[in-house]
């Protein structure tokens, strides 16, 4: 019986099998006898499963140059971004821990050989992620137009939540925004810029937006009048002291261009009949562009000379 299952698996569909043994060989042959190729690939280095309490504070590379060895055939169809190299990261402690890359690692087609991987160990650095609020440091340069000046300047938000290495952050008292050139400005500005973060491990809790408004004013000048006299009062009074100094502010072209006679100082009058001496508050007439900063005395007093 087994003489006959051996005759019947060796002469019965004998020419079926040849044509099948000629055709395996063949692509034995066009396998083994295919020219090689070798070619370079960098792939991307991607970092999975980074718990959230942790934060990485290494410079870890971007990407993994590969050498490949293979089939002109296989080789011809691969792709860098078809494959990726992928780093479990979950479970890392504080401190420094290494990852060697192996070939498993990048799932090329069966004949395919790596001949050499750089770097082939990758190093990663992690700490504690701590959290922080800091105040947002607005950062200009340049002068504005001739006659103004930056009257002000808002911040929105003024502070934002960072994360960062815990260690690191406790050093960090601000977070300073990129520069904004005011040069040759003559108005308002307002624009949304981005955040100077201390190094590449410090990032928004919340991805928060920061407008920046520049509010410009012509510049403004004081000018100070020593001695200028009370308007006379009405007969029967008199008035101690009877001159003030009187300081004013405004744009440079307009109060440059005031006089001594251009301001009234008075006294509000009448005073009730029948009383005795008054202290009574100064007030001041400017031109118009011209702001009052104080006036010394504030009050004078007034008392009948009879």
């Amino acid at each position: 019986m087994t003489s006959d299952w051996i005759r019947r698996a060796f002469l019965e569909n004998w020419g079926l099998k040849t044509i099948s043994f000629f055709i395996a060989v063949l692509l034995w042959l066009f396998v083994v006898g295919e020219k090689q190729s070798d070619v370079h690939m960098s792939l991307p280095l991607v970092l999975d499963n980074l718990p959230k309490s942790m934060i990485v504070t290494s410079n870890v590379p971007n990407e993994v140059s590969v050498r490949v060895t293979g089939p002109r055939t296989i080789i011809a169809t691969m792709k860098p971004s078809q494959y990726r190299v992928s780093l479990d990261l979950q479970g890392i402690k504080p401190g420094t821990s290494s990852y060697e890359l192996l070939a498993s690692r990048f799932g090329f087609p069966r004949g395919v050989r790596v001949s050499d991987i750089s770097p082939s160990v990758v190093t990663i650095v992690a700490d504690s992620a701590g959290v922080k609020e800091l105040p947002v440091k607005p950062r200009l340069k340049g002068l504005p137009a001739d006659g103004y000046e930056v009257s002000r300047i808002e911040v929105v938000p003024e502070t934002v939540n960072v994360i960062g290495p815990e260690k690191a952050l406790k050093l960090v008292r601000e977070l300073p925004t990129e520069v904004i050139d005011i040069t040759g400005a003559d108005g308002g500005i307002t624009r949304e810029v981005e955040p100077l973060f201390p190094g590449p491990s410090f990032k928004f809790e919340k991805r928060t937006p920061i407008t920046l408004k520049i509010t410009l004013a012509k510049i403004k000048a004081q000018r100070e009048f020593i001695g200028l006299p009370i308007m006379k009062p009405p007969e029967g009074w008199s008035v101690s002291p009877s001159t003030v100094t009187v300081r004013l502010t405004g744009e440079v072209e307009v109060i440059s261009q005031i006089t001594a006679k251009d301001i009234t100082v008075g006294l509000s009058w009448p005073l009730p009949a029948g009383r005795g001496g008054e202290v009574v508050p100064v007030k001041v007439l400017l031109p118009a562009g011209a702001e009052l900063v104080d006036v010394l005395p504030e009050s004078v007093f007034v008392k009948p000379t009879n």
